[in-house]
Parts: C-alpha cells; structure tokens; sequence
C-alpha cells in the first residue's frame, strides 16, 4: 500500500510554488552572477594596468602581486561565474536544482544507499534556506536601519537572496570538485542525475520515495565521464611554474619589457587552467575558457600599444611622456593648497618663472588634444593651431609644440 505523503512535500511540489522558487532563486543568482562578473571584468583590465604600473614605478610587492596574486584571484572569480552559470540554468530548470542536489549528494556520500537518503536532506536544506535565510537578513537589515519600511524590507531580501545564491554556488564549486577528481565520481553524479530527473518528473519536484526510486548505479562509464590525465596535469603544471619563476626572476633583471611580461602571465594562465582540466575532467566550463581568452586578449594587446604607444580609440592607451628633459618644482611652504596647484613644469628654453607651466595651462592643452575631430587623416595642425590661439596675449604667446603623436 502506498503511503500518503506528508502534506508540505504535496505544497513544496506542486507547481505554483516551485514555479515560484525558480523564480526567486533565477533572479538572486543572476544578480549574484552579474556582480561578481563585473569583479572579473575589473581584474581583466587592472590586470594591464597592474603591469604597466610595475614596469613605470616598480616595487617587488606589486611585482609579486602582478604575477602571482592578479591571476590566482582571476582564476577563482572565474571558477565562480562558471559554476553560477550552471546553477543560473539549474534554477530555471524543471524542476529546479537537479544539478546541485545530485552533486551535493554525490560529493558527500559514496554508498548507494546514503546518496538516496541524503536526498531527503538536501531537499529541506535548499527548500528551507530560500525561505528562511532572506527574511532574516531583511528584519537584520530593516533593525540595522531603524526602518521597518517597504522599501528596506525590500532591499534586505534582495540582499538574503543574494547571499543565498552566492551560498548555493560555493556548495556546487565544492561538489563539483568532488564530482570531477576520478571518472568513478563524475559517472556516480551522472547516474545519480539521470534517475533523479526521472523519479521527478514522474513524482513530482522535490519528491523521494525510495521504494520507487530503485537503484541508479549502471556498470558502465556514463559517455560523459572521462578519464584525468594526470601525466598531462603535472606536465603542464610544471611548465607553468617554470614560466612562472621567469617571472619572478625578472624582478631585479630588466631583461623582459611590459608586453613579454604580460604574454608570459597569461600563457601561465592557460598552462595552469589546461592543467586543472587534465586532473580535473568536467570541473572547468566553457564560461571558464572565454574569460581566460578574454583577460589574455585584452591584457596581451593594451601591454603591445602601450610598449610601441599605439593609439587606441583615438586616445594613448597609456599616455607617456616623449621627451625626457622636462622638469617640474613644487612649492612645499604653502600648505594651504592642493600640492598639484603649486607645482610648474620648465625645460631648458624657459628664461624665466613667467614661462614656467601651471596646472591651469595643462588642462586646455589636454582638452585639445583629446577633443580633436577623429574624422581627419592628420589632425595635428589643427591641434597646434587650437594650441597656440590659446595661449595669445600671454607669458606663454610664443610656445611650440616640440612634439605630437602621430594618429593611428
């Protein structure tokens, strides 16, 4: 005889509410995920500004942080986003968190018979924490605010919601580490998934009668399951720590410029994601290897413009000085200003203190340089005749212009 259900699994499966949950947690993650890919993005671009900043000002620190610490943070954010993808998709399937309950189950447990019971468990956990974790950060948050209001309550659910996501995604980092060390574990969490989909769509969404559910265990290796490579996993584990210690011995030998440096990190980059691959099948997605692309495309390019000071988008991706014998005084007596607004810059033609440049002169120039219409072959002349009627009528009437990028 089969038994009834209690009454909160028939609520916790029917439609409407999952529907619900799948459209709460679909809205946390991707704002969870949007977040932390705009960190991503943000490391993508400092990455070439970390380089830069090291090769015109350098200090073994930022050197050792440039080389070591800017890609083991990148790496990191983007094994996040790629496992957010896969819970963002997991959210919205039906019915939901198919993935992250069968690699939460499989990670932990290795007997058929627990990975089944567990089940149970990780249903109340996922199903309690959506609705118990974001109402207690809005009654933390609206207490915090001394306002109980819509508009905080709001905001503090958002907030639970998001730390939630951010949760779950951690639980499935984790499991899929798990999942992926040995083609054993990832054709368990494959078998696992398959009957679990099955026993759902036939049952309903977090639903488990282990009489029904039956053994899931197969003899053969799911298609999906693939063997680690381990000698190839250390092989290219070596050759990136090789390239590594390059690096790392260029810091007091300048024998390698910006852009060999930056080639140099981001192939360490990909020596080291090939080499969690290898050991790690399953474990890296897609998503993984765009950004990688992404961040060496973009880290390797800006470093070449700026080494042979290309213009990009009309403007010098890193603005550098042409000639070397400008000098600058700042007076230190005067506290009572910004130290910028008492600092002249001179060459050798200056004659006098009248000729010296202020702060107030650069920024015309400036302003020049980077207004100039895109749209001719050559806009130096212009710049220069925009330049000189600025300066008429004063100490400054007579200046020249000693040099002027060409466009690109």
């Amino acid at each position: 005889m089969k038994k009834n259900q209690p009454r909160y699994f028939k609520l916790w499966s029917s439609t409407a509410y999952v529907n619900f949950v799948r459209l709460r947690l679909t809205f946390f993650t991707l704002i969870s995920f949007l977040f932390i890919l705009s960190i991503a993005i943000g490391l993508i671009f400092q990455g070439s500004y970390f380089i830069l900043l090291q090769f015109e000002s350098p200090s073994t620190k930022g050197l050792v942080f440039t080389i070591l610490g800017l890609p083991s943070v990148f790496i990191i954010c983007a094994i996040i986003i790629d496992d957010m993808v896969s819970l963002i998709f997991d959210c919205m399937d039906k019915p939901p968190f198919l993935s992250l309950r069968a690699r939460m189950c499989t990670a932990f447990f290795k007997t058929e018979s627990r990975i089944i019971s567990s089940l149970s468990f990780a249903n109340y956990l996922i199903l309690l924490s959506i609705e118990i974790i974001p109402v207690v950060v809005a009654i933390i948050y609206g207490a915090l605010s001394n306002s109980f209001s819509i508009s905080n309550i709001t905001t503090g659910y958002i907030v639970g919601g998001v730390l939630l996501s951010y949760g779950f995604c951690l639980v499935m980092v984790v499991s899929h580490a798990f999942n992926s060390y040995s083609r054993r574990a990832q054709d368990v969490y494959f078998d696992f998934l398959k009957k679990l989909e099955k026993s759902e769509a036939e049952h309903g969404s977090f639903s488990l009668n282990k009489e029904t559910f039956g053994e899931f265990l197969t003899v053969d290796y799911d298609p999906r399951a693939k063997k680690p490579k381990t000698n190839r996993a250390i092989l290219f584990g070596i050759l990136s720590m090789l390239l590594l210690a390059l690096c790392l011995a260029s810091l007091n030998a300048n024998f390698l410029n910006m852009a060999n440096t930056a080639i140099l990190i981001s192939i360490t980059l990909l020596l080291v994601s090939i080499s969690i691959s290898s050991l790690m099948p399953n474990f890296l997605g897609p998503t993984y290897f765009i950004l990688v692309v992404i961040f060496m495309t973009v880290t390797i390019s800006l470093s070449i413009s700026n080494d042979r000071k290309l213009r990009l988008f009309n403007v010098n991706v890193f603005p550098v000085l042409a000639k070397q014998n400008i000098h600058f005084e700042a007076d230190q007596t005067n506290t009572g200003k910004y130290p910028i607004c008492n600092m002249r810059w001179y060459n050798q033609k200056s004659t006098s203190s009248d000729n010296f440049i202020t702060l107030l002169d650069v920024i015309p120039v400036a302003g020049v340089v980077y207004s100039a219409p895109s749209t001719r072959n050559d806009d130096r002349p212009v710049i220069e005749s925009v330049i000189k009627t600025t300066f008429e009528n004063t100490n400054l009437s007579n200046v020249e212009i000693e040099y002027l990028n060409k466009p690109s």
